[in-house]
């Protein structure tokens, strides 16, 4: 199971540099808070996507999907 978390943290923070780079948002052209703020949020986004990708092939699926469940509830995002 921390295989998963590992995996996916890594991915994510990778996953969401790279679209960064993609979409043209570099460190130096915009404020220090907007690009933290928009690649904190990427790194969210990605993460949750990332989860159950990573989790899937590991045979975690099933618990990190009700976890991940949980968690969107908690924040008022309801699936």
């Amino acid at each position: 199971m921390n295989l998963v978390f590992a995996l996916t943290g890594s991915l994510s923070l990778l996953v969401a540099g790279g679209f960064m780079e993609v979409i043209g948002l570099q460190r130096d052209e915009i404020s220090t808070f907007a690009y933290w703020g928009i690649r904190i949020v990427l790194v969210f986004f990605f993460y949750q996507c990332l989860l159950l990708a990573v989790s899937l092939p590991l045979g975690q699926f099933s618990y990190f999907s009700k976890m991940q469940k949980k968690m969107l509830r908690r924040i008022g995002i309801k699936i």
